[in-house]
């Protein structure tokens, strides 16, 4: 993507959430216990994630030839994403 900040920041907010989540929902359930399937759904979701991350990022750089303005070059992002 060429840009450190997303390569640096993207799979730590990723690897950050796995930890996060284990807290919230313990928080939740009031129980301290979490089984592999429940940090194998977690796996996915992260994953699914770190993806659409790159899916948009892919996208917005696409839209630079196609839509001069931020507020058009979102747009379009988003609803081709």
């Amino acid at each position: 993507t060429r840009s450190v900040l997303l390569s640096i920041f993207g799979p730590l907010i990723a690897l950050a959430s796995v930890p996060l989540t284990f807290v919230l929902c313990s928080a939740i359930s009031g129980s301290s216990r979490a089984s592999f399937a429940n940090f194998l759904g977690l796996y996915l979701i992260v994953g699914f994630g770190a993806d659409i991350l790159f899916v948009y990022t892919d996208f917005w750089n696409e839209s630079a030839g196609k839509r001069p303005d931020l507020a058009q070059r979102m747009a379009w992002t988003y609803s081709r994403a």
